[in-house]
């Protein structure tokens, strides 16, 4: 096989190459056009149910607080008055041991 015959070849292995390479870099590229094609429709349609889905995140809010204030925060406001309670007796009677230690 001569030089020349060998460069023609080569030519077409290239060109070979690019078409398919080509080839297979349009599938991802159809695809992604169809999938934000597709991205758009749903948005659209997911744009009309969005206050819907307000609507039933804001009643979920509004029992939760509510159920909250009923049943959580009396707990804690017990909890953190004894725990005031605890500080001021410990620091009271802290401070009339270090004043009797004194005298």
């Amino acid at each position: 096989m001569d030089a020349q015959t060998l460069v023609a070849w080569r030519d077409v292995a290239l060109i070979l190459l690019v078409i398919e390479v080509f080839i297979v870099a349009l599938v991802p590229l159809v695809l992604s056009y169809f999938a934000i094609r597709g991205l758009r429709v749903a948005r659209a349609r997911f744009i009309q149910h969005i206050p819907i889905g307000q609507r039933y995140v804001k009643r979920t809010e509004q029992v939760t607080r509510r159920v909250s204030n009923i049943l959580v925060a009396p707990p804690i406001r017990v909890i953190s008055t004894v725990q005031g309670v605890r500080t001021a007796f410990r620091t009271a009677f802290r401070h009339s041991a270090s004043s009797s230690a004194r005298i």
